[in-house]
Protein backbone atom coordinates (compact mmCIF):
# COMPACT_ATOMS: atom_id res chain seq x y z
CA UNK A 1 0.00 0.00 0.00
CA UNK A 2 1.41 3.35 -0.99
CA UNK A 3 1.78 6.31 1.35
CA UNK A 4 -1.23 8.22 0.00
CA UNK A 5 -3.42 5.10 0.31
CA UNK A 6 -2.38 4.77 3.94
CA UNK A 7 -3.22 8.44 4.54
CA UNK A 8 -6.62 8.02 2.87
CA UNK A 9 -7.28 4.88 4.90
CA UNK A 10 -6.41 6.71 8.11
CA UNK A 11 -8.79 9.56 7.22
CA UNK A 12 -11.61 7.17 6.40
CA UNK A 13 -11.13 5.40 9.73
CA UNK A 14 -11.81 8.72 11.47
CA UNK A 15 -15.41 8.83 10.19
CA UNK A 16 -17.72 8.56 13.22
CA UNK A 17 -19.79 5.40 13.67
CA UNK A 18 -23.52 5.72 14.21
CA UNK A 19 -24.65 5.27 17.80
CA UNK A 20 -25.41 1.68 18.69
CA UNK A 21 -23.53 0.14 15.75
CA UNK A 22 -20.99 -1.69 17.93
CA UNK A 23 -23.76 -3.05 20.14
CA UNK A 24 -25.71 -4.22 17.07
CA UNK A 25 -22.64 -5.95 15.65
CA UNK A 26 -22.06 -7.70 18.96
CA UNK A 27 -25.68 -8.85 18.98
CA UNK A 28 -25.28 -10.22 15.47
CA UNK A 29 -22.08 -12.02 16.46
CA UNK A 30 -23.88 -13.73 19.34
CA UNK A 31 -26.08 -15.60 16.86
CA UNK A 32 -29.66 -16.31 17.69
CA UNK A 33 -30.41 -20.06 17.66
CA UNK A 34 -33.86 -19.56 16.12
CA UNK A 35 -32.48 -18.09 12.87
CA UNK A 36 -30.55 -19.97 10.25
CA UNK A 37 -27.14 -18.67 9.18
CA UNK A 38 -28.51 -17.43 5.84
CA UNK A 39 -31.39 -15.52 7.50
CA UNK A 40 -29.03 -14.06 10.06
CA UNK A 41 -26.64 -12.93 7.31
CA UNK A 42 -29.50 -11.24 5.43
CA UNK A 43 -30.82 -9.51 8.53
CA UNK A 44 -27.42 -8.41 9.71
CA UNK A 45 -26.37 -7.06 6.31
CA UNK A 46 -29.57 -5.05 5.90
CA UNK A 47 -29.42 -3.64 9.41
CA UNK A 48 -25.77 -2.73 9.11
CA UNK A 49 -26.34 -1.20 5.66
CA UNK A 50 -29.17 0.97 6.98
CA UNK A 51 -27.10 2.18 9.90
CA UNK A 52 -24.05 2.86 7.73
CA UNK A 53 -26.13 4.79 5.20
CA UNK A 54 -27.53 6.92 8.01
CA UNK A 55 -24.07 8.21 8.97
CA UNK A 56 -23.77 11.90 8.22
CA UNK A 57 -20.64 12.82 6.32
CA UNK A 58 -18.71 15.89 7.39
CA UNK A 59 -19.35 18.80 5.03
CA UNK A 60 -15.74 19.22 3.98
CA UNK A 61 -14.95 15.49 3.56
CA UNK A 62 -16.01 15.16 -0.07
CA UNK A 63 -14.14 18.32 -1.11
CA UNK A 64 -11.01 17.22 0.70
CA UNK A 65 -11.17 13.74 -0.81
CA UNK A 66 -11.58 15.18 -4.32
CA UNK A 67 -8.66 17.56 -3.77
CA UNK A 68 -6.50 14.73 -2.39
CA UNK A 69 -7.39 12.45 -5.30
CA UNK A 70 -6.56 15.20 -7.81
CA UNK A 71 -3.19 15.73 -6.12
CA UNK A 72 -2.50 11.99 -6.08
CA UNK A 73 -3.38 11.59 -9.74
CA UNK A 74 -1.11 14.51 -10.68
CA UNK A 75 1.78 13.15 -8.61
CA UNK A 76 1.37 9.67 -10.12
CA UNK A 77 1.42 11.16 -13.63
CA UNK A 78 4.63 13.02 -12.80
CA UNK A 79 6.12 9.81 -11.40
CA UNK A 80 5.24 7.93 -14.58
CA UNK A 81 6.77 10.64 -16.76
CA UNK A 82 9.96 10.64 -14.70
CA UNK A 83 10.18 6.85 -14.86
CA UNK A 84 9.96 6.96 -18.64
CA UNK A 85 12.94 9.33 -19.04
CA UNK A 86 15.85 7.59 -20.72
CA UNK A 87 19.23 7.97 -19.07
CA UNK A 88 21.91 9.12 -21.54
CA UNK A 89 24.59 6.53 -22.26
CA UNK A 90 27.37 9.02 -21.64
CA UNK A 91 26.03 9.61 -18.13
CA UNK A 92 25.84 5.88 -17.43
CA UNK A 93 29.40 5.48 -18.71
CA UNK A 94 30.62 8.32 -16.49
CA UNK A 95 28.82 6.91 -13.48
CA UNK A 96 30.37 3.47 -13.94
CA UNK A 97 33.93 4.76 -14.29
CA UNK A 98 35.92 6.04 -11.36
CA UNK A 99 38.51 8.47 -12.68
CA UNK A 100 42.09 7.43 -11.98
CA UNK A 101 43.12 10.92 -10.92
CA UNK A 102 40.51 11.03 -8.15
CA UNK A 103 41.57 7.69 -6.67
CA UNK A 104 45.25 8.55 -7.11
CA UNK A 105 44.76 11.87 -5.29
CA UNK A 106 42.94 10.10 -2.49
CA UNK A 107 45.76 7.61 -2.11
CA UNK A 108 48.35 10.38 -2.02
CA UNK A 109 46.30 12.33 0.53
CA UNK A 110 45.94 9.27 2.76
CA UNK A 111 49.66 8.53 2.46
CA UNK A 112 50.52 12.12 3.42
CA UNK A 113 48.21 12.07 6.44
CA UNK A 114 49.63 8.71 7.59
CA UNK A 115 53.20 10.01 7.23
CA UNK A 116 52.37 13.18 9.20
CA UNK A 117 50.83 11.11 12.01
CA UNK A 118 53.87 8.82 12.04
CA UNK A 119 56.25 11.79 12.30
CA UNK A 120 54.21 13.38 15.11
CA UNK A 121 53.96 10.14 17.11
CA UNK A 122 57.64 9.31 16.59
CA UNK A 123 58.78 12.84 17.55
CA UNK A 124 56.59 12.75 20.66
CA UNK A 125 57.88 9.33 21.61
CA UNK A 126 61.56 10.30 21.17
CA UNK A 127 61.14 13.59 23.05
CA UNK A 128 59.37 11.78 25.89
CA UNK A 129 62.08 9.13 26.04
CA UNK A 130 64.81 11.77 25.91
CA UNK A 131 63.22 13.74 28.77
CA UNK A 132 62.84 10.61 30.88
Amino acid sequence: MSDWEAQLDARLRQVPLPPGLCARLQEIAATEPSLSEVELALLSDDAVDEQLCAVELPESLIGRLQADLATMVASEEIDQRLNDVAVPRSLLKDLRLIPWQVTHRRQLTRLGIAAAWFVMVAAGYYSLMGAW
